[in-house]
C-alpha cells in the first residue's frame, strides 16, 4: 500500500502518473468520480484506445452532480467507443440524486500479469484532478497487498451499469440526446457571490497560487462558432452577472488588435495596455482617480488563449485598472481609454503559448472582452484564423476596428473543475 499526496507537488503521486504507469498492460479498466472531464482522457487517449483495441473491458461511471455534466464530454467519450464497435464490454454511466451529490473518486484496473491495481482517493476524473490540484490517495496492488478489499472495489463500480440501478443512467447517442432535451445535462454553474478586487487580491496574497504540476493537454476545442458569426436581431438575455448598460445586451466588446495593443508580445517597451473604444466609458462604473480626476476603475482579469481555451491565466493580487487618459481636470484632444493588462497577464499567455506550441496574439488577431459586476475582465485572445474569420462580422464599428459582442458569441470558459 502506498499514500500519495500532491501537496508535495510531486508529479509522481499524481492520478496522471499511476495511470500512465498502470494503463498500458490494462485488460480491464473502471473508475467512478464525482466530476468528469473528458480532458482527463485526451492525454491518455492512446492508452485507452488500446484498451478498446485489445477487446479490454472499460467502464466510465460519472456523476451528473449540481455543477452539471457537459454534453460534449459525454459525446467525446462515446466517439471514443464508437471507434471499436466490436468491443461490447464498455459503458458509460451517468449517477446522480436529487438531494445528495455522487462524490466517489475511484479506480481499477486489471493487468495482463493478473495483478489487481486500485487507487482510492479525493482525485476527480478531470483535468485539474489528474495533474493540478491538492489531491491525496491510496495506491494498492494485489502482489504486495494481496487481501485488499479489490473484489469490493471493482463491484462498487460495476452495480451502476450491471444491476442497472435507479439513479444510474446508461448514456448512448439516444439518451444523451434526451438528457440535454430535459435539463439533466450542460446546466449552467451555480451563481457565486462577486468578490470586489481587493477581497481577490487579499486571498491571492494570504494563499499565493501553485499552478499545475503536469503540463497536460486539452481537446482543442473551438471557441467561436463554425459558422460566420451574425450579429442576431434580437440579443439573447444574458447572465445576471453581466453588465447590463451596454447597447441590446452585450457582454463586452470585440476588437482587432493593433501593433501597440500587441507591443508587450513582441518584447517592446512601453505600458502594456489595450486600447478601447471611448464609448465604453458611458458603461462601465468608472470613478475619478489621482490629482488629474481621470475615470479609472479597478479590476481583476482572467485571460485565456483561443487555441487553449482550457487554461486561465489570472492576475491574482497584482492591481490594474482600465482608465479613460486625458479626461481629467487636464484634459487634451485626444482621450484614450486603456485597459492597463499587466507583465503578468502577458508573460502566462506568452508562456501557455510555448508550452503548447502556438503563437501568442499579433498585430491582426481579436480580442473578445468581457465586463462582469465586481470589476472583473474576462479577455479572450483569438489568434486562430478561422476563428478569426467567423467573429469578423462582428466587427462593425469605427471602420471595422471593433463591435459589441452578443452572449454566446465565443464558447464558455472553463468549469472551476473540482
Amino acid at each position: 500500500m502506498r499514500y500519495v499526496d500532491t501537496g508535495s507537488r510531486d508529479p509522481e503521486h499524481s492520478l496522471f502518473s499511476w495511470l500512465k504507469q498502470v494503463l498500458p498492460d490494462a485488460t480491464f479498466f473502471a473508475c467512478q468520480t464525482g466530476y468528469f472531464s473528458y480532458d482527463a482522457i485526451f492525454p491518455l487517449e492512446g492508452e485507452f484506445h488500446a484498451i478498446l483495441a485489445r477487446m479490454a473491458p472499460l467502464h466510465l461511471v460519472v456523476g451528473a452532480n449540481k455543477l452539471g455534466v457537459r454534453e460534449e464530454d459525454l459525446s467525446d467519450v462515446l466517439d471514443l467507443f464508437d471507434k471499436h464497435p466490436k468491443n461490447s464490454s464498455k459503458s458509460l454511466t451517468l449517477v446522480a440524486a436529487d438531494d445528495i451529490l455522487m462524490h466517489p473518486k475511484t479506480y481499477y484496473v486489471e493487468t495482463s500479469d493478473g495483478t489487481r491495481h486500485a487507487l482510492v482517493g479525493s482525485a476527480n476524473f478531470t483535468h485539474a484532478g489528474l495533474g493540478r490540484n491538492i489531491e491525496a490517495a491510496l495506491i494498492i496492488d494485489s502482489s504486495s497487498d494481496p487481501g485488499a478489499p479489490f473484489a469490493e472495489i471493482r463491484a462498487s463500480i460495476e452495480k451502476w451499469h450491471v444491476l442497472r440501478q435507479v439513479n444510474g443512467h446508461q448514456v448512448t447517442r439516444t439518451s444523451l440526446s434526451q438528457l440535454v432535451a430535459t435539463g439533466v445535462l450542460d446546466r449552467p454553474s451555480l451563481s457565486r457571490s462577486v468578490e470586489r478586487p481587493e477581497t481577490r487580491r487579499a486571498r491571492a496574497k494570504a494563499f499565493p497560487g501553485l499552478g499545475a504540476m503536469l503540463k497536460l493537454p486539452r481537446k482543442n476545442r473551438p471557441i467561436a462558432p463554425s459558422t460566420p458569426a451574425a450579429r442576431p436581431h434580437a440579443l439573447a438575455p444574458i447572465s445576471r452577472e453581466v453588465l447590463d448598460t451596454m447597447p441590446g445586451g452585450a457582454v463586452g466588446i470585440i476588437k482587432r488588435l493593433t501593433s501597440h495593443d500587441t507591443k508587450g508580445f513582441r518584447e517592446k517597451d512601453g505600458t502594456l495596455y489595450i486600447a478601447l473604444t471611448n464609448v465604453l466609458t458611458a458603461h462601465l462604473p468608472m470613478a475619478p482617480y489621482g490629482q488629474n480626476g481621470e475615470p479609472r476603475m479597478d479590476v481583476t482579469v482572467a485571460a485565456r488563449l483561443d487555441t487553449v481555451p482550457g487554461e486561465v491565466v489570472l492576475s491574482g493580487k497584482s492591481p490594474t485598472n482600465i482608465t479613460h487618459v486625458g479626461t481629467g481636470a487636464t484634459r487634451n484632444s485626444h482621450g484614450d481609454l486603456r485597459f492597463n493588462y499587466l507583465m503578468k497577464i502577458k508573460r502566462g499567455i506568452s508562456t501557455l503559448a510555448a508550452d503548447y506550441g502556438v503563437r501568442p496574439p499579433t498585430e491582426g488577431d481579436l480580442t473578445a472582452i468581457e465586463f462582469l459586476e465586481g470589476q472583473r475582465v474576462r479577455v479572450t485572445f483569438i489568434t486562430e484564423q478561422g476563428a478569426i474569420n467567423n467573429l469578423t462580422p462582428l466587427l462593425d464599428q469605427r471602420g471595422d476596428g471593433w463591435g459589441w459582442l452578443p452572449p454566446a458569441a465565443i464558447g464558455p470558459w472553463p468549469h472551476d473543475e473540482p
